[in-house]
């Protein structure tokens, strides 16, 4: 494989893996790792962040009665989030979901921190396995989840 389809081919994984927001970004992951800061520790225990996408900040809420709480305090947790970890979000939206559930979404999310290639052996590897292009790409795709999720 010639240096150019690398290139591209990462490319296409990494803008492929944005879109469908698998991966986190070094500000969720501020904000994942001071919540107990920002919201309180009370307040944490029931309502947990599970996705950043678009300057949305998702957040699990474990009753209806914490969306209400999220609702009221909307601009007090944008002001902090702004001010103490420089992440600009336009609005936090709350969902009723199990905050296990939430975790085991946010967790999957390959991490930016240690994202990892794949080495030209293991492409040339997968390229003798794929019978065509679509079959490449999804291979591709499913060992640079892998490498990634292993590394984690």
């Amino acid at each position: 494989m010639r240096k150019r389809n690398e290139a591209s081919l990462k490319t296409a994984v990494t803008c492929f893996l944005k879109k469908k927001n698998f991966l986190n970004d070094e500000k969720f992951d501020s904000i994942k790792k001071n919540w107990n800061l920002i919201v309180g520790l009370d307040n944490a225990k029931h309502i947990r962040p599970y996705m950043l996408k678009d300057k949305i900040l998702f957040v699990a809420i474990d009753s209806p009665e914490w969306g209400s709480y999220i609702r009221m305090e909307n601009d007090g947790i944008k002001n902090i989030i702004k001010e103490e970890l420089n992440v600009d979000i336009i609005m936090i939206k709350p969902r009723y979901i199990s905050l296990n559930k939430a975790e085991r979404i946010a967790s999957k999310k390959v991490n930016t921190k240690v994202y990892r290639e794949l080495t030209k052996k293991e492409i040339l590897t997968i390229q003798k396995k794929a019978r065509n292009e679509n079959q490449l790409f999804s291979l591709l795709f499913n060992a640079f989840l892998h490498k990634n999720r292993e590394d984690n």
